[in-house]
């Protein structure tokens, strides 16, 4: 019985120092390799649908909001509201507001949010170069390709439509807006937006382009609201469908 037991330990050290003699051993060394708790971003998402929309399908509880104009020194407390009430957003980023921000970007899309196109400068009937070259810095910066793209102040025409459609993107609208950009009030834009969201609304707010701690500020009790009544916050994207693709797997 001793010379058996003493051959069973010599083979279960033999196999465990051969490659695939265990659980860890046969792991995939990319997998084994990656740092724990580090998020894969997406890299872009699928495509289909209307290349124009101002708010997305009305027969579930599902809210969009559009933040518009940053990055900003606004946005990292913009997340920290989202990620408290476990809800998402759409980031629509200028280019030029990018440089020096790359890792708030890679935030917002590790906390589950989208990042949109916002033009390069915010010039209105923006051209084909600058809906590109917003795309490349905002690929730059994190990998994500851009899905969706809000014209500056809303202005579109059908040129403009069918420039960022043959880039791959949808021109995104909204029902309801707050003006949080002209600092109504706290109590202004929060009314407003309760009084006006329905189901499949897309909400267009800032978190760049000037003080924005009237929005900040409303955000909690619009969120909670909609919450306690079964809705859930989405980005446009997921709203109008798409869905988020990401790197294959090593």
């Amino acid at each position: 019985m001793r010379a058996r037991a003493i051959f069973i330990a010599l083979a279960a050290a033999t196999l465990a120092a051969v490659p695939g003699g265990s659980a860890a051993a046969r792991r995939p060394a990319a997998q084994r390799a990656r740092p724990a708790g580090k998020p894969t971003l997406p890299m872009g998402c699928t495509h289909g649908g209307s290349p124009f929309v101002t708010h997305g399908p009305q027969r579930r509880k599902r809210i969009a909001i559009g933040f518009d104009d940053g990055p900003s020194a606004y946005t990292p407390r913009v997340l920290r509201v989202l990620r408290r009430f476990n809800s998402h957003a759409t980031f629509f980023e200028i280019g030029q507001e990018t440089a020096g921000r790359h890792a708030i970007m890679k935030k917002i899309l590790a906390q589950g949010n989208e990042i949109g196109n916002h033009s390069l400068h915010h010039e209105v009937d923006p051209s084909s170069g600058s809906l590109h070259g917003t795309d490349r810095l905002i690929r730059r910066a994190t990998g994500f390709r851009p899905c969706d793209f809000r014209p500056p102040d809303g202005s579109v025409n059908s040129g403009l439509i069918s420039r960022a459609h043959a880039q791959h993107l949808v021109t995104i609208n909204w029902n309801v807006d707050p003006r949080d950009w002209a600092t109504p009030g706290v109590g202004a834009i929060t009314s407003n937006v309760i009084a006006n969201a329905r189901n499949g609304s897309i909400v267009v707010m800032h978190d760049g382009g000037g003080n924005r701690s009237e929005t900040i500020a409303a955000l909690p009790a619009i969120l909670s609201h909609f919450r306690h009544r079964g809705y859930k916050f989405v980005t446009v994207a997921e709203l109008l469908g798409h869905k988020f693709l990401y790197p294959a797997s090593p």
